[in-house]
């Protein structure tokens, strides 16, 4: 990355996630890329590479559904039929990994998984929870180099075709976890709606979509150096999808405090809740859907994951969390009833001081909401579209998504 490049980016903090690019299928699939191996060796074997922060890294993939456990003063538990283990996290290429700590997230059902085998592809995941756009330019992460690096040595690897980009960012640019962080707060008088946030995130909206701007051009132009042409891989970037349930929330207090203790994981009050549905998620994918169309590469396909999660957001009336007196249950929550988001626990809450790892994987798609991912990347894989929409539907399971385009 030169030195130009690098002031290109506008500074921007943030922590958490939301776009994505991919590529995968279609007459992209069909394309002739670079002809490796030329003496008659065998193919190339095609590859699918995810990019970007933890909402494509698949953080949050260590549970199916949440759990209320009525046992403890917090209600919303971590133990349970629900917890998949620590072991659903990988490396890059799929591999487990010895401990959780200080990790991208990386789990073995984020969303390029399902979509890469859909396709007979092989995913490789470099994205990785935190991740701004500098991660991808410039600026190592975990000790790992910055993502554009690693994807310009697949490029380079001519034992591998690589068919598909998906990518995820901005959001943490725009410091989406620190304001989800500042509004989830157990008072009922805290409304993040009237409180400035609003007027923050306008103000930084030229400087990230400038930046996401850059990382996509930046990405194309490492696949242009290594004889990858526009079009000849599908590029999708995806905005990211609403957590919240405003109408059809399970509960509507006057008391934030009484109404978290009757649906655990969403310690906001009422008015921030419809904020962050009506404002918030609004505001980023349209930010997204421009950073994309502003791009030089014109074939570069917008995602739009919005309402992907209808009905199956955070205490929304369709979904259930299965009640756990004691860990001996044997019931286990269902795709199709379940909510697809991983809640809060106010045990991680105190001054917004959190436990590292849940901090991490709080309000991130769990396995359910993951698999929905999967069923929207594979649909728009599918058709050459430049936009592409996505939306699930109460009491139906992440295959029931509709994909509809333009």
């Amino acid at each position: 990355m030169s030195r130009t490049n690098r002031l290109a980016l506008v500074a921007a903090g943030g922590a958490l996630a939301v776009t994505a690019g991919v590529v995968g299928t279609t007459s992209a699939q069909a394309a002739t890329v670079p002809a490796a191996n030329a003496q008659g060796s065998a193919a190339p074997t095609p590859v699918a590479v995810s990019m970007g922060d933890s909402f494509i890294s698949g953080e949050g993939g260590r549970f199916a559904g949440s759990v209320y456990n009525n046992l403890r003063s917090d209600g919303e538990s971590d133990e349970g039929p629900h917890n998949r283990g620590w072991g659903v996290y990988r490396d890059q290429t799929g591999k487990p990994i010895s401990g959780e700590r200080e990790r991208c997230h990386r789990s073995d059902s984020a969303e390029i998984n399902g979509a890469a085998r859909a396709f007979g592809q092989v995913p490789i995941n470099l994205a990785c929870s935190g991740s701004t756009t500098a991660d991808i330019l410039f600026q190592s992460r975990r000790t790992e180099a910055p993502q554009i690096q690693q994807l310009s040595a697949i490029a380079q690897d001519k034992t591998k075709q690589i068919k598909t980009i998906a990518v995820s960012i901005g959001g943490n640019d725009l410091g989406f976890a620190s304001i989800l962080a500042d509004c989830t707060q157990i008072t009922e008088y805290h409304d993040c709606g009237t409180d400035g946030t609003f007027a923050k995130l306008q103000a930084k909206r030229s400087a990230v979509r400038a930046n996401v701007t850059t990382t996509l051009n930046a990405i194309s132009d490492v696949m242009r150096k290594n004889g990858y042409a526009d079009g000849s891989y599908k590029f999708v970037y995806q905005s990211g999808p609403d957590l919240f349930a405003t109408s059809g929330v399970r509960y509507r207090s006057s008391s934030i405090f009484s109404g978290y203790k009757e649906s655990p994981g969403v310690p906001m009050s009422d008015a921030t809740v419809d904020f962050a549905h009506n404002a918030i998620v609004p505001f980023i994918g349209s930010l997204m859907k421009e950073a994309a169309g502003a791009s030089n590469n014109k074939s570069i396909q917008f995602l739009d994951l919005e309402n992907a999660f209808e009905g199956h957001q955070l205490s929304h009336k369709a979904t259930e969390q299965i009640t756990v007196p004691w860990f001996g249950t044997t019931k286990t929550p269902v795709a199709s009833t379940a909510e697809w988001v991983v809640p809060i626990n106010s045990n991680y809450i105190a001054g917004n001081v959190f436990d590292t790892e849940r901090q991490q994987e709080s309000y991130h798609p769990n396995k359910f909401g993951q698999d929905a991912l999967t069923t929207c990347l594979v649909g728009a894989l599918r058709t050459d579209a430049t936009t592409v929409k996505c939306a699930g539907h109460p009491g139906q399971p992440p295959s029931a998504e509709t994909i509809t385009v333009g």
